[in-house]
């Protein structure tokens, strides 16, 4: 670490930038911020910049060809993540979870379960709080730990992690904006198999054996496959005892194994969770449509889970977004199967409608997302001739950012709208 009073800059001046930037001038350091955006922030950073400072924390926004990110790097200057820094610095355990869909739910069990077996126990990283935040405060113990979901993009600037335990529940095409291909994406995910302190455990999805190289088989490498399986029994009201959260809960209870903590703790946890918002959440039913908010799946796995779990009713399924890369023609073939009408809105809305008639599957066109969901709606308001009640799913398959800030705005877009088109209840008469 830099010299009491040396200069850190930090690149970005988003959330976890600017909790760096608190942890930095806690630590004794002076904090430098830099971002173009930020009225409080100075807006070029170059390599006389970098040459300037002690340490460079990079926010995960930076990609790996960003000026400023290989301005930093070629400066020979520690370059550091939010995570990695903040990681430095944290007196417990720090456990690891990763993934292309599904960590943020595990993130939450894994804390809960932790809390549920004694410990002090937070919850950090791409779920929401900044890992300097939790360093910062009176959880910072040798006592505690933390559970940190990391992204891919956070883990590209791995330094400073030195990991307990990593569990990396899947591997599937997603980011193909950011990554030329899916070895780059994987790369740059693998990053926190090389964190691993000595002996700590890793369990990671049998899917994605191959793309590891021999030099990575370590001993500590758990292959999760469906003969590692616990026999943990969960009530049937528990949202991991549905699929595709099941599969995630049975990866976390192999790890959970590893780690010597008591079962009992784990299930209880799992028992009592909720899913977080915009994760396949029933917001609104009525005799005609039964309403799925799904807003979080903006990848084509997390939307082709989400379709396979409400089939085999009929789907009326509303879709699209910001592309984010990837095989559109193999989603759509994947997708069509289990949706009897489609909705799409967005940047990719024409290339959907094109391959899903294709597949002969209706699809109405909407540029607008509120213009798709009350098309959508008012679909769903005729009743279907086999009396079955119509499934209405949000579940983009696609990115937010073309017409939203984040997946839960539009999920709150979507939820607002629903509401407000659902049949008002007749009051009892006196």
């Amino acid at each position: 670490m830099p010299p009491e009073g040396a200069s850190i800059a930090i690149l970005g001046a988003g959330l976890s930038g600017r909790a760096a930037g608190r942890l930095v001038q806690s630590l004794g350091y002076q904090a430098q911020l830099f971002d173009q955006q930020a009225s409080d922030a100075q807006a070029v950073f170059d390599s006389d910049r970098a040459q300037q400072c002690s340490a460079v924390i990079i926010s995960p926004g930076f990609s790996a060809e960003h000026p400023w990110r290989l301005a930093a790097q070629a400066s020979a200057k520690p370059c550091f993540g939010e995570l990695g820094f903040a990681a430095s610095h944290w007196k417990g355990k720090l456990y690891a979870v990763t993934g292309t869909n599904g960590k943020t739910s595990t993130t939450q069990l894994f804390q809960q379960a932790c809390e549920a077996a004694g410990y002090c126990a937070v919850a950090v990283g791409n779920i929401g709080v900044p890992f300097s935040e939790a360093v910062m405060s009176d959880q910072n113990s040798e006592q505690a730990v933390a559970i940190c979901e990391i992204s891919s993009f956070q883990a590209e600037c791995p330094d400073g992690l030195a990991l307990d335990a990593l569990l990396w529940l899947n591997f599937a095409e997603d980011h193909l904006d950011r990554y030329p291909n899916m070895q780059a994406y994987f790369l740059a995910k693998a990053n926190l198999v090389d964190c691993l302190k000595a002996e700590a455990p890793a369990v990671l999805p049998d899917s994605i054996r191959t793309f590891f190289t021999d030099t990575l088989q370590a001993q500590q490498l758990h292959f999760y496959s469906e003969k590692m399986q616990t026999e943990a029994i969960l009530d049937s009201a528990s949202p991991f005892y549905h699929q595709p959260y099941r599969q995630n809960f049975q990866q976390l209870a192999v790890l959970w194994r590893l780690l010597g903590l008591p079962e009992e703790s784990l299930i209880r946890a799992a028992n009592h969770n909720c899913l977080p918002e915009h994760r396949l959440q029933k917001v609104a039913s009525s005799d005609l449509l039964c309403a799925w908010d799904d807003s979080k799946a903006t990848n084509f796995d997390a939307c082709l889970a989400a379709l396979q779990s409400l089939a085999p009713q009929p789907i009326v399924w509303i879709g699209g977004g910001a592309s984010k890369g990837g095989d559109l023609h193999s989603f759509i073939t994947r997708v069509a199967p289990h949706i009897q009408q489609a909705f799409v809105y967005g940047d990719v809305a024409k290339d959907l409608q094109t391959g899903l008639s294709r597949h002969s599957v209706p699809c109405g066109y909407n540029s607008d997302f509120l213009n798709a969901v009350q098309a959508a709606f008012a679909f769903c308001m005729h009743p279907r001739s086999d009396g079955q009640t119509w499934q209405l799913l949000l579940s983009p398959g696609f990115s937010s950012l073309d017409q939203f800030v984040s997946y839960a705005e539009r999920g709150k877009c979507f939820q607002s709208t629903v509401f407000g088109l659902m049949p008002k209840q007749n009051p009892p008469l006196l």
